[in-house]
């Protein structure tokens, strides 16, 4: 049997070394170098976060970078988490680290939020991992995270079981924002290596062998199982991330500049409204990115509805694209999250459904003429603007709108009524400065029924429809006083009628009939 000698395997460990410290040097010099002043490094103490603390040390004392050591005790392991604390800590003075350490009850935030303890130890570290990065702002900061190929490998795999898209297979980006991942271009064993080579003793977190998480499983068990039929799998999968990668950069891209063309987005992102007739010109590609675009974008009172489109699936991409293109007006589907799309003449508008004036339950409403704030008056509705109420749990919206933009492909002519009666339409110049009430039926209410003789009580007309009495506690009319000016869902009155002349327009509409 021939041995190497001392002197070459020394000659092929310091190789080696090399070549990984060239990896993440190349890397370094194209994501951080002159980007910002310091990093702060997110470290567990397992070999793959020490690895990459000693690799930044190295780079950062050799470009004059600032380096804080960042370690989040997660409390889920009890003894265990506490010395994993306390190694990097002893670690990091030894080596003259800057370091900081925070900790919080992972278990107790997953059930207040109702989410996976995973999910929730995610959220609070990287919350202590910011708080850090602002706390000069003088100093531009990026996170830095000890994901390898062997994560991303992992990620692209669950990605594909759980029936992502082509963004999915992506798996883990080498860099989103201000965050980087210096060693994502290493395996596990390049890690150990480093670990090994510079005498570092990491922590290894026990619960890794615990196949009840999927990512364990993936590791542990499916991986080497399909690598007995398909060697390499894990690089093979590896390089469709890559592939994946940068074709979503290009497509990214493209969807920006069509997203500037089609979209606009009032100041709160409250309310997007989309161009159908540009947005349909696209690839349908294109079209369900500029669709996942608006999900992101879209918020209710400062806060994201889907953020990073959590909670809107293909499904729903598929779902908006295909309603925007059919262009079908007046029409209106909901989305999950209370955020309702409406198609008008020329735009699709997404947004999200709000009680603006009150709500009204049938126990306030039964009966009554008086439920409530539930009115609106002509003179003071700003044009364009919408207003919502909730009544009976069906939505109504209010809108005052110049006539020209209601005439359909510039006809003389207006539909002022919808073909089920969710919607009516009328003059506003004829209803004049009045008060429009949207209640239930009350004593004296008078009606005239387009295209009818004469007017009659509301109540005879609800009789002659044979309408049943429960029903008529819940049916909503809009009224000028006694003068029922519409009957949600059944019939208008003959007032206001919208002429070829008529300049202002006032839209009630019913989302849910």
């Amino acid at each position: 049997m021939i041995y190497m000698s001392e002197t070459k395997n020394e000659k092929i460990i310091s190789k080696r070394m090399e070549a990984v410290s060239n990896v993440v040097t190349a890397f370094c010099d194209r994501h951080i170098k002159g980007k910002c002043d310091r990093i702060i490094a997110g470290v567990s103490g397992g070999a793959d976060s020490m690895a990459m603390l000693i690799l930044l040390k190295n780079y950062c004392e050799k470009n004059g970078l600032g380096l804080v050591c960042a370690h989040f005790n997660h409390k889920l392991r009890g003894r265990e988490a506490d010395d994993d604390e306390r190694f990097v800590k002893e670690y990091c003075a030894e080596k003259g680290i800057e370091s900081r350490a925070s900790s919080a009850d992972v278990r107790s935030y997953a059930k207040e939020k109702g989410i996976s303890e995973e999910m929730a130890g995610r959220e609070l570290r990287y919350a202590f991992f910011f708080d850090i990065a602002c706390e000069d702002t003088g100093k531009k900061s990026f996170i830095a995270v000890a994901h390898t190929k062997n994560d991303k490998a992992e990620s692209v795999f669950l990605n594909i079981a759980r029936g992502s898209g082509t963004e999915g297979l992506i798996g883990i980006k080498s860099h989103a924002g201000d965050i980087v991942r210096p060693i994502i271009s290493l395996t596990r064993e390049d890690t150990e290596f480093v670990c090994g080579f510079y005498g570092i003793d990491y922590r290894t977190d026990k619960t890794n062998a615990e196949n009840e998480y999927k990512r364990n499983a993936v590791r542990n068990v499916i991986f080497p199982k399909t690598e007995e039929y398909f060697p390499s799998f894990k690089e093979r999968l590896i390089s469709l991330s890559e592939i994946a990668e940068d074709e979503n950069d290009y497509i990214l891209c493209e969807t920006g500049k069509a997203f500037e063309e089609c979209v606009r987005v009032n100041e709160d992102f409250s309310k997007i409204v989309v161009d159908r007739e540009k947005f349909s010109k696209y690839h349908v590609a294109i079209m369900n990115r500029i669709v996942r675009l608006c999900a992101e974008k879209i918020e209710d009172g400062g806060r994201k509805v889907f953020p990073q489109c959590n909670g809107f699936d293909r499904q729903n991409t598929r779902k908006l694209s295909g309603f925007i293109v059919s262009g079908i007006t007046g029409k209106t589907i909901k989305l999950p999250r209370n955020v309702l799309c409406r198609n008008n003449y020329k735009d699709t508008v997404i947004y999200v459904k709000k009680a603006l004036n009150g709500s009204v339950t049938p126990e306030k409403a039964s009966g009554s003429t008086e439920i409530g704030d539930i009115s609106f008056e002509i003179a003071k509705l700003r044009d364009n603007e919408e207003y919502e109420f909730v009544i009976f749990g069906k939505h109504f919206t209010v809108k005052a709108v110049n006539a020209e933009e209601y005439f359909e492909n510039g006809k003389s002519n207006v539909t002022f009524r919808s073909k089920n009666n969710s919607k009516a339409v009328f003059d506003a110049d004829k209803l004049g400065d009045v008060k429009v009430d949207l209640r239930t039926m009350g004593e004296g209410d008078v009606f005239t029924p387009f295209k009818a003789p004469g007017s009659k009580p509301l109540r005879r007309f609800f009789t002659d429809i044979k309408m049943p009495a429960e029903e008529r506690k819940k049916t909503v009319i809009a009224a000028a006083g006694k003068n029922v000016l519409w009957v949600a869902g059944v019939r208008r009155s003959d007032a206001a009628i919208v002429e070829k002349n008529t300049k202002r327009v006032i839209i009630i509409n019913c989302l849910d009939f």
